[in-house]
Order: C-alpha cells, then structure tokens, then sequence
C-alpha cells in the first residue's frame, strides 16, 4: 500500500493560511529566536551559521531551500518528493536561480540514503507524511554529517488531527467569543476523504518527537501552539484582510491569548513545534532495541494496510460529525433536486451555502515572498496526541 497523495492532488492554492497573519510570525520567532524580528531562517544562520550541504524530504516544489540559499545559509541541496509534478518545478525553478540542486522522485517510506552525508537536514512540514516513521528518522541520524543538524518546523499533533474533546471544545469557545464577522464554521475531519484523496496527511504526526528521541539528541525545542489560533485563523479572510484595523487586531489577540491560555494548560494541546537536534552518538542505542521499534512499526504499518489504512477505532468525535457532513450532503443534493442514501465515502462535502466544506485538504506549504515566511496547513485528524518524553518549550 502507497501512502501518498492522489495523482491530480494539489497541496499549494491560494487559501489563507494561520502564517499569514503578522501577529503568529511575530509569535512564533519571539518563541523561537527570542526576537519578534528573528524568524526561524536568520535564527539558524545566526546561532549555526552557514552550511553546505543540505537535505530535504518531501520537498514539495522547493520552495524552502530556495528560500535558505537566498538568504546564504545553504549552498546547494539535495532533496527528493513523491510526486514527479513537483520535483520538476523544484529542479526547474532552482536552475533558474542558480541554485546548484539535485532533485529525484522517491517514496519517504522506503530506505536508500545510506550512502550519502549532509550538514543538515530540513523538515518544514515533511515528517507528519511518512508512515515508516521510525525508519526515516533512523535513515535520517545515519546520513548526517559529524557536526550535522537536523532541523524541524512541523505539525506534531493528533494523527489525521482528529482532536479530542477538550481542545475541540475550547476551540468552540473561543469562537463564540469572537465578533460575529470573524468567526469560523469549525469543521471536524472526514477520514474517508482524507483516505482517499492524501492518506499520507499526518498519518503518525503524533508519534514524531517520541521518535525523534530515540535517534536524536534535541538542542533546541519550541512549541508553538496552534491548538486554538490554527482552527480559527485558516481561511479566515475576512479577518486576514482586516488583521492590522482595531477590530481586526483585537480579535487575533483574543485568538492568540485563547492559544497561549491552551497551551500553558494543557501541552498536549500543542500542534506545531519547532527544533534543532544532532544524531546520538554511535553505540548510544542497543542493537537490539532498534530492531524492536522496526518491528513494531512494520506490524503497525501491516495492520493499518489491511485496514484500509485505518490505525485505530474510529472516535466519538468523529463519528458524531461523519453524520452531520452525511446530512449536510444529502440536504445539498435534494436542494438540487437529486436524490441520495447517504454520502459517497471520500467525496468532499460542499456546505449547503455553496460555500466549500473540503476541509480534509492537506497541509498546503507557501511561502509568502512578502514575509519570508512558511505556511503549513494540516487537515483534521484522528486521534489525541499521545506523544511521551517531550522536551520543555525554550
């Protein structure tokens, strides 16, 4: 079983992502560099300083090591995606520049970089799309330089995001304290859609960081929320168009506060983290413990495969809100004069105002050449974070 996305998906379009808005690029460098000014680019640049050689999975259309190597903290890059669309922009848009890259097509889940060696690896919203997790990440600590870095600004919160009761109820709350022009029609994530259009979407996103620890040691690690703030503020245009007016501003600081109030009370409802790690140090792991976690994940991975790419019982939650979208299809098409039993598993759902519900699209990667800035945007997903051995936010 491949878990990748389909053929014609599209993980770049013009919605408005949480990135967008000032106030959470602000947010997110003070928690990661100390410095509002200071986003994550000029943060490694400044602490690591410039390096050579760099690699990238599931690079999408490149736009992070173009953005790195214009900004001279890189000087040429390896890097490979799963879908050939995208490696032909990235080796194509990267010639244009000057930009001495190398790009091929390869599946995250499958190990054949054992060869090779690198000063540092990105993962800007990469890693919550591998399966094979634990493999990757192993690969990944094996091909790093002596002194090499491993870099992450990724979703790390509930599989397929599928959030439990107690986040999904603040986020609740903390739209209806917002004025009515900005709030939100929140939207739980129908599994089927994401099943069948990108059944990759933050397949083991909560699982990342426990991982993480077995094969790496973590010099840097930031929590940048998101519990709250990512909910309300995707697609949000009204309030992307306003966000420097009064209004505007004060409620994105009602959306940020109701994160940050989320986060300090409860970790786990932290969905975005940022870090720096370097591999452990040969011999740090027994043997024998690294072919257990293989094991394990190879006989998660046979399971969830014959499954139909289902890992765990579906939730309350989610079950609650397949019948509200089944609902909510069949009204739309008997307004149209059609008749229906009830929905077509994985056809995305459009609300009864004509307005698009697909709220299973993925996690969109754009930068926004006005901010230098990466936008990631997850879909719903499955289960509670269940991630142990977290290190503190910085």
């Amino acid at each position: 079983m491949v878990l990748g996305p389909a053929e014609n998906f599209d993980y770049y379009s013009d919605s408005v992502y949480w990135n967008d808005f000032d106030i959470v690029v602000q947010d997110h460098s003070r928690r990661i560099s100390g410095d509002t000014s200071v986003w994550w680019p000029a943060h490694l640049l400044n602490r690591y300083g410039q390096k050579k050689s760099v690699f990238v999975f599931n690079c999408g259309n490149g736009w992070v090591e173009r953005d790195l190597f214009a900004a001279g903290i890189i000087e040429n890059v390896t890097a490979f995606d799963i879908m050939p669309k995208y490696v032909e922009e990235a080796q194509a848009r990267a010639a244009e520049i000057g930009f001495p890259a190398k790009y091929f097509v390869a599946d995250g889940n499958t190990g054949f970089l054992e060869d090779l060696r690198f000063d540092i690896i990105i993962n800007i919203g990469s890693m919550h799309h591998v399966a094979f997790i634990n493999r990757m990440t192993e690969m990944l600590a094996h091909v790093e330089g002596e002194d090499g870095l491993y870099v992450g600004l990724d979703y790390v919160g509930p599989h397929r995001n599928q959030y439990g009761w107690n986040l999904w109820s603040n986020i609740i709350a903390a739209n209806e304290r917002l004025p009515a022009r900005y709030r939100r029609s929140p939207r739980y994530g129908h599994v089927p859609s994401m099943l069948a259009t990108d059944p990759s979407e933050a397949v083991h996103s909560e699982l990342q960081i426990e991982v993480l620890l077995r094969h790496f040691d973590i010099l840097e690690y930031c929590r940048l929320g998101g519990g709250i703030a990512y909910t309300l503020l995707y697609d949000n245009r009204r309030l992307d168009a306003e966000q420097h007016t009064a209004e505007g501003r004060a409620a994105l600081e009602l959306i940020m506060k109701a994160d940050a109030d989320a986060l300090v009370s409860d970790p786990d409802f932290n969905l975005f983290a940022f870090f720096v790690a370097r591999p452990k140090n040969a011999g740090a792991v027994e043997p024998a413990l690294r072919l257990q976690w293989q094991a394990e994940e190879n006989e998660r991975e046979a399971r969830g495969a014959a499954n139909g790419g289902r890992y765990y019982p579906p939730t309350a939650l989610e079950l609650i809100y397949n019948e509200l979208h089944a609902a909510e299809y069949q009204l739309k098409v008997a307004q149209k004069g059609g008749t229906c039993e009830v929905a077509a598993q994985g056809e995305p759902f459009q609300g009864v105002s004509g307005e698009s519900r697909d709220d299973h699209q993925s996690w969109k990667m754009e930068l926004d050449p006005a901010h230098k800035k990466q936008a990631l945007v997850p879909q719903q997903a499955i289960m509670p974070n269940r991630i142990s051995g977290r290190p503190d936010c910085c």
